[in-house]
């Protein structure tokens, strides 16, 4: 018996897979911004396609020290949808209003990283509080937020992992312990160089962070070795310090018992100075 396939004419080819659909789906979220912009480039057929991906596909953008706003960035802003994680530094367009835009669009957002970001003010900040919902790991280094954003983030969001205040000034001493009062489920807190005293902060985070694993203070006012000694007992699970409060050898092995890492520098000096150096 004849096999009916054999001369059969097959109706569809390598060519009609919908190759559209997987670029989206699938692709585009393991792509940086400047692959898309370069696929659109290609062809009138590629920019309908790049600018699909950007819209539904992209889940991370990082954009670092781009001095002008040019065209790429007003396409991103305006039409990406899908983002999870953003990072941006040095960036000296980055305004309240072309933020609020991004954030606006991108509902999802798990991860922010803001370095340097100084013409933003206090509404890009609120508009960041706003579409927090979702958010797990925020840095906002070097920036300029105040208690007004501290409290618009706990009204929005409690279930930070991971918060990055370093080098940022213009927040007060009473937001910060307000602002850790009610995030409980933080893991990692960064406030290196912060200007404020952080000893009353230091109180509430081993009351109310008990999953805290690592905290950098170095170059922080206040703090004292009775305070490295009660974060120790009181945060279980704490594995790393960095400070530049001087320790006594005393309370080195104690930390080392326990399975603490304490990371020295002196505050204000490059030189490496290290405890036993003193």
């Amino acid at each position: 018996m004849e096999c009916e396939g054999s001369s059969a004419v097959f109706s569809t080819t390598l060519l009609d897979l919908p190759v559209e659909d997987i670029l989206v789906t699938h692709i585009a979220k393991y792509l940086n911004w400047w692959d898309l912009f370069a696929f659109r480039r290609c062809s009138r057929s590629c920019k309908g396609i790049a600018e699909r991906m950007l819209a539904a596909g992209l889940w991370d953008l990082k954009i670092y020290q781009w001095a002008h706003p040019k065209a790429p960035y007003r396409i991103i802003f305006e039409n990406c949808t899908r983002l999870r994680r953003i990072s941006f530094s040095t960036l000296y367009w980055l305004t309240d209003e072309r933020f609020r835009v991004l954030l606006s669009n991108n509902p999802f957002l798990e991860d922010v990283c803001l370095i340097v970001c100084v013409v933003l003010r206090s509404k890009g900040f609120l508009a960041l509080a706003e579409h927090s919902a979702n958010l797990r790991r925020l840095t906002l280094s070097h920036c300029y937020f105040n208690d007004d954003f501290l409290r618009a983030l706990n009204e929005n969001n409690n279930q930070l992992l991971k918060v990055d205040f370093s080098y940022s000034q213009r927040f007060s001493r009473g937001g910060l312990q307000e602002f850790f009062k009610k995030q409980p489920h933080l893991e990692d807190i960064n406030l290196r160089g912060v200007r404020c005293n952080i000893r009353s902060s230091l109180s509430v985070i081993m009351r109310n962070c008990p999953n805290l694993h690592t905290l950098d203070i170095k170059g922080c006012r206040g703090v004292h070795e009775d305070d490295v000694l009660e974060l120790a007992k009181k945060c279980p699970k704490l594995h790393t310090i960095n400070r530049s409060c001087r320790l006594s050898e005393e309370t080195l092995k104690s930390l080392k018992s326990k399975g603490i890492a304490t990371d020295f520098v002196c505050s204000g000096s490059s030189d490496g100075s290290t405890d036993e150096d003193s």
